[in-house]
């Protein structure tokens, strides 16, 4: 997608348990964030990514992260902001 002569890609993950296949989906989304595309990058995940359970390292690696990341519900006003 392009936005004010910017290009914009992403990813999207729906993430519903912790840990296992749900682990692979979550780095694939954050290895996109890691590309050196010349390009504006977002992760758009939801899901228990968001749940603090104490030990979660997708949860430590949104928090630790200064890349776009995002629920699906921000990315209208995210594009806007652009």
């Amino acid at each position: 997608m392009s936005i004010n002569d910017r290009i914009v890609i992403g990813e999207a993950k729906l993430i519903t348990d912790f840990g296992g296949h749900q682990q692979t989906q979550f780095n694939d989304a954050i290895r996109l964030l890691q590309t050196g595309i010349d390009m504006i990058r977002v992760a758009i995940l939801d899901g228990v990514i968001y749940i603090d359970n104490g030990n979660s390292k997708m949860q430590t690696s949104v928090r630790e992260t200064e890349a776009h990341i995002l629920s699906a519900l921000l990315l209208k006003e995210f594009l806007k902001s652009v």
